[in-house]
């Protein structure tokens, strides 16, 4: 047994025998999020999450604990696959509570809004069910899906938007998803698109999804920033000439993918076209956090390694490609 599958094991044997103690504990004192309309706005992303297994809870649980230290989340982003193997059949499946309400169950949590998205597993059961159970506000009110795609504006920089976050399908048509996109009002100081599938990644399973990678192009000339996605059961970083920077959170409760060897690629003129700034095949999620001058961008590894931090420069964004303007912390 690994040494890694060993710490992972015991982090559930700790959460399981203090459970219910913790439980007691902190009953009834649920922690209410702060509300995302100053000049920072911080949150968690995570993926294929929806296994109801001993691997969710453990994310759960390091989840929970972060929250309550950081002290400053916002929301967190679902980023589909919330439901294996076949999503949920009505806004009375039980997996609601067994895979959602009852999974994140801790004070913090329990005070903050979940914002969602489907994934291809979700798509296998009744997909409309999950934007049903946020429109008619069941269990807790905190699962928030308006839609198969949606906008959401947070924060608040003069007369700015801080950040503008699209949720995107692309399960569905893209043009006129993307074309919202293109035609908005260009008045964010960071412009995200979160979906579940990846555009580019270093696993093993998936690798680069060149078909989508065509349709999306034009992302970085409509002004994005950043897209983050699930589905490759990995936590990367990769920043690419040209293209926004790409978040894969998708470590939320499966098991994690293998990473291939390859880590750049590099063009005839020896530029670095490709690149993974952090790779990691193990459990765990990413916390973003913006302000006017900077994205931080924190994965959280459910392993010996730690936090790894990476900033992302507003003023250097202005004048340089964005996936210079990178830098560990």
């Amino acid at each position: 047994m690994s040494i890694k599958t060993k710490f992972l094991l015991l982090l559930v044997l700790v959460t399981t025998l203090f459970g219910s103690v913790y439980q007691y504990i902190t009953e009834g004192n649920i922690v209410s999020a702060p509300v995302a309309d100053g000049d920072r706005v911080s949150f968690f992303a995570l993926g294929d999450q929806g296994s109801g297994r001993y691997r969710q809870h453990a994310v759960a649980w390091f989840l929970e604990r972060e929250c309550r230290a950081a002290g400053d989340i916002n929301f967190t982003l679902l980023l589909g696959d919330n439901f294996y193997k076949k999503g949920v059949s009505s806004v009375d499946d039980v997996l609601f509570d067994e895979y959602f309400e009852s999974m994140y169950d801790g004070p913090c949590l329990m005070g903050m809004p979940f914002y969602a998205m489907l994934g291809n597993h979700d798509y296998m059961g009744n997909p409309q069910a999950q934007i049903d159970y946020s429109v008619q506000q069941k269990g807790t009110g905190r699962w928030i899906m308006p839609g198969t795609s949606y906008r959401k504006d947070f924060g608040t920089v003069g007369d700015s938007s801080l950040l503008q976050l699209y949720v995107i399908d692309t399960a569905l048509p893209l043009d006129p998803q993307l074309s919202k996109i293109k035609n908005a009002d260009r008045n964010a100081v960071w412009t995200v698109v979160a979906s579940h599938n990846t555009v580019r990644s270093f696993d093993a399973v998936y690798g680069d999804d060149l078909e989508l990678l065509e349709k999306m192009k034009g992302l970085a000339n409509f002004g994005v920033d950043l897209y983050i996605s699930g589905h490759a059961h990995t936590l990367q970083l990769i920043s690419v000439i040209g293209e926004p920077v790409y978040v894969i959170s998708g470590a939320g409760g499966k098991r994690p993918y293998p990473l291939v060897e390859e880590t750049t690629t590099i063009s005839v003129d020896q530029r670095t076209l490709k690149q993974r700034l952090y790779a990691r095949s193990d459990l765990g999620f990413a916390k973003l956090s913006v302000d006017p001058e900077f994205m931080e961008i924190a994965f959280f590894p459910l392993s010996f390694e730690g936090t790894s931090i990476f900033r992302i420069s507003r003023e250097c964004k202005q004048v340089k490609e964005i996936s210079e303007c990178i830098a560990p912390l």
